[in-house]
């Protein structure tokens, strides 16, 4: 059975790994690709916000709904964040449903989205890790 700290460690290694190749499918200018990625990137950082306690999904789109619903009035309290996953779940369902007509300026978005979340999740865990002890 993997400790607390095996499983945020690897959920932030999955969501670094991630955002790496939404980066690089944004220089490739496979934009779809990189937006997906970049969700990716956001659902396995929120996850790590979900370790230790009895919320967990595979399913990203229902990640972001609980961390919406529930971590933002608990455990996460950057309203910002809440809003900028919002926003990457409406931008993830546009490129789903577009036709591959997403731009250079969506995926970035996306990108520098996931890469906020990230390092937000980061700096909390950290935070609450120094505290704990």
């Amino acid at each position: 059975m993997e400790t607390t700290l095996e499983k945020v460690q690897f959920r932030l290694t999955q969501s670094k790994e991630k955002l790496l190749l939404a980066s690089i499918f944004l220089e490739k200018k496979k934009y779809c690709d990189s937006i997906l990625s970049s969700y990716r990137a956001i659902f396995y950082a929120i996850r790590v916000l979900l370790v230790g306690k009895d919320i967990d999904s595979d399913d990203p789109d229902t990640i972001i709904e609980i961390f919406e619903k529930y971590l933002d009035s608990t455990v996460f309290r950057n309203a910002e964040i809440i809003e900028i996953a919002k926003r990457s779940k409406e931008i993830k369902n546009y490129v789903a449903n577009s036709n591959n007509q997403v731009t250079h300026d969506n995926a970035e978005t996306m990108l520098n989205n996931a890469s906020t979340i990230l390092h937000e999740v980061e700096k909390y865990y950290n935070h609450y890790n120094l505290n704990s002890h």
